[in-house]
């Protein structure tokens, strides 16, 4: 019985029950499920070749923008990708002052 439990819970861990990010189970307006990271304070990004996604500030201080990367979203399988598919999502933790 404990042999069948410690599978139950490697199968669990396998299937990405604690993946960040992960798609929600709602739907947006295009039916797909949206990007979330497990803390809400972070956003699901995808770097651009090259660079690094961070959060900046606009010049006048007051709009914070997604510099170096890009947000990633859910596919039809339900699955976080990146726009480059060879990329893999992460979650970014708010801009804080």
């Amino acid at each position: 019985m404990r042999a069948l439990a410690a599978l139950l819970v490697l199968g669990l861990a396998a299937c990405g029950s604690e993946v960040d990010p992960y798609c929600s189970e709602v739907d947006d307006p295009t039916g797909r499920g949206v990007a979330l990271c497990r803390a809400g304070s972070e956003t699901p990004v995808c770097d651009v070749p090259g660079e690094t996604a961070h959060w900046e500030r606009t010049s006048s201080g007051g709009a914070v923008r997604l510099v170096g990367g890009t947000l990633a979203f859910c596919d039809d399988a339900r699955e976080v990708v990146c726009t480059d598919r060879s990329v893999a999502p992460y979650c970014l933790p708010e801009l804080r002052d």
